[in-house]
């Protein structure tokens, strides 16, 4: 038995070799080899997904496909902590947990005595599991109950697939939906010559050569038998969600006809196209790792086209953990995105502005049936498409969120500024991106970030009519940037301190607490002398007890009465903000330490095998959630940046 378990082992090496050649190459390998051993499909937050899939795998101790999610609306769910576990009857015993399991960018083989299985992607929300082994095995499948949704569980022979069609509850309160339909398809490959159906008041035998049709509330369990087949046994499971149930069996279709070398082949396909321009030139051996890591998470948090997201991939904050396509997270990730994918960047932006409300308002984050309700973010869109601009000198981008972006710039005025003073407000803490932070303790605020995002927007917008060939627009839009800038200079400049302030709403009161959002005006670059703005940063910014400590630039200044190392907004590190602050350091002459500044956070980031979604800036510890795409995002610009020199 072990002889059988060896030569597949040596068979899956060679298939992956023979993939290789055919699809990435020498990239493709790079990639995987510096992610070697760093890989956990043991977390929803952190499965396997690729092929832009809605849906996850995770693995933590029974042979077969285990915890399986779907990623849709907002918030996780759970298909199944076990959907297709397999049990061999071996002459020793039972086996069902694997010895061994390897875990590569794109499939996990496990091991045992008797047995060999490889989980990979057959295609885009179609998972494949291929098993070789000489002895009887059975295979169970699982859907627990979830609620009173009535399950349709089907069969047809001439197919061999059985289908379970269901609902299942939303994920999260805000969407208008309570249920959303699921459809299970599972293509039984020849080995399986029985079936039994289980429910909670009986078990009964089906033939496999007999159609079926059940319907119940209950979990569905099936419990396959098998016989050793020559080769190898393929299972094939498409899972479809929302709107396309009723593809769920061309879905499968596509993915059925695939071997473990085909699937290999086709999954290596995919990995070097979604790498696109990816090379670790000029990347530090020691950073390697990490920088692969931050890469995988990105393409792994991307999703196929789903309803409101057209014809766009979407990239998500994190696959398991915020499961729909976010406003500002979707601009700080072009940022990674552009070095290596610009499609997914151009897509994230394209999302957000073939959403935007009647009013203007472009929402927070747009799920593939809803979008959030309420507040807006950050308006970052026309700073992220120009930058973009600069990379691929594509105008396309710039034309699809010219429009929609100036009627957004508008909403914010007309919506945002209830005193009309013409400086705008956050509705909400949320609408900042800064949640709890210690800013809006005292109430609503005008946001001095807020009001410097809106003063470069409007002079991107100027720059895209210019280019456009509107000159008169393009100067209303430069008259207006400029304008406001100097309303940020009047009235949120407090020149005492040498600082920007947020103004506590409507007194227009400075806020004195300390935080990055006081030096963004400097990052935007608003009329002040050039010795008041080298004060500034030297005075604030590069001061180790205020922002340039060990682990610099933590949402909150350590010196402040409301600093909290570890708090969500009131004082960790959180990547996009600190690279923010190294680009005013750039922007201003202070390459040296933006050099030290951004050693000190990627050799932080690097420690850990995924790269996290903010950090203690007392010790550097890991918080949030892992595989977080502007994260990974910044890290993978902070890396290039090193490389320039």
């Amino acid at each position: 038995m072990r002889r059988t378990r060896l030569t597949f082992c040596a068979l899956v090496a060679t298939l992956i070799a023979a993939a290789g050649a055919a699809a990435g190459g020498d990239t493709v390998d790079e990639f995987a080899a510096a992610l070697q051993g760093k890989l956990h499909y043991n977390d929803a937050r952190t499965a396997l997904c690729t092929h832009y899939s809605h849906i996850g795998v995770t693995k933590t101790e029974r042979l077969g496909m285990e915890g399986v999610w779907i990623y849709y609306n907002r918030k996780r769910t759970e298909v199944s902590p076990a959907l297709l576990t397999i049990r061999i009857a071996a002459p020793a015993g039972q086996i069902s947990a694997p010895r061994t399991r390897e875990e590569t960018p794109l499939s996990i083989t496990e091991t045992a005595d008797a047995v060999t299985g490889t989980l990979l992607f057959a295609a885009t929300d179609a998972l494949q599991y291929t098993l070789r082994t000489d002895h009887p095995y059975t295979a169970e499948l699982l859907i627990p109950k979830t609620g009173d949704e009535v399950r349709n569980v089907s069969y047809e022979p001439r197919s061999r697939m059985v289908i379970v069609r269901t609902e299942f509850p939303r994920s999260d309160g805000r969407d208008p939906a309570p249920t959303f339909p699921v459809a299970v398809a599972l293509a039984l490959p020849e080995g399986v010559t029985g079936i039994q159906v289980f429910t909670e008041s009986r078990v009964q035998p089906r033939p496999v050569g007999e159609p079926f049709e059940d319907r119940h509330a209950e979990e569905v369990r099936l419990l396959l038998t098998g016989t050793p087949q020559a080769g190898e046994a393929n299972f094939h499971c498409a899972i479809a969600m929302g709107d396309q149930v009723g593809d769920v069996l061309r879905m499968l279709d596509r993915a059925r006809g695939q071997n473990l070398a085909t699937s290999l082949a086709k999954s290596r396909e995919w990995l070097s196209q979604a790498l696109g321009s990816f090379s670790f030139d000029n990347v530090p051996d020691a950073l390697r790792p990490a920088y692969a890591s931050a890469v995988k998470a990105l393409l792994f948090n991307t999703k196929a086209p789903h309803g409101k997201f057209g014809n766009n991939l979407a990239c998500f904050p994190n696959r398991g953990t915020y499961c729909t396509h976010y406003n500002w997270d979707s601009c700080f990730q072009a940022v990674g995105l552009a070095h290596f994918n610009p499609k997914i960047a151009a897509d994230g932006l394209r999302i957000l502005v073939e959403n935007q409300e009647a009013d203007g308002k472009i929402p927070q984050f747009v799920c593939a049936t809803w979008n959030r309700p309420g507040g807006a973010q950050p308006p970052l869109i026309a700073w992220a498409a120009w930058r973009l601009y600069e990379k691929t000198r594509d105008r396309k981008i710039l034309d699809d969120i010219y429009q929609p972006v100036a009627r957004n710039v508008d909403w914010w005025f007309a919506k945002r500024d209830p005193d009309q003073d013409g400086l705008v407000e956050y509705s909400e803490p949320v609408e900042s991106g800064w949640d709890d932070s210690p800013r809006f303790d005292e109430g609503t605020i005008e946001g001095v970030d807020l009001n410097a995002y809106l003063v470069r927007e409007m002079r991107i917008l100027g720059d895209i009519a210019q280019l456009r060939g509107n000159e008169p627009e393009a100067k209303r839009w430069r008259d207006r940037a400029e304008a406001l800038a100097k309303r940020i200079v009047d009235f949120m400049y407090d020149r005492e301190a040498n600082i920007f302030r947020d103004l506590r709403a409507p007194t227009n009161k400075f806020i004195t607490v300390l935080t990055p959002a006081s030096l963004m005006p400097l990052w935007v670059g608003v009329p002040i002398p050039e010795d008041k703005a080298r004060a500034m940063i030297e005075r604030h910014l590069l001061d180790p007890n205020q922002f340039f400590g060990p682990y610099p630039f933590p949402v909150v200044a350590y010196n402040d009465p409301k600093y909290n190392a570890s708090k969500w907004w009131r004082g960790p590190m959180w990547p996009n903000i600190a690279w923010a602050m190294t680009e005013v350091l750039a922007k201003y002459g202070y390459k040296a330490q933006q050099r030290e500044a951004i050693n000190h956070l990627t050799g932080m980031m690097a420690k850990n095998d995924e790269i996290y979604e903010l950090y203690n800036s007392q010790t550097g510890g890991p918080l949030g959630s892992p595989d977080q795409g502007w994260s990974c995002a910044v890290f993978v610009d902070w890396v290039q940046t090193l490389a320039r020199g």
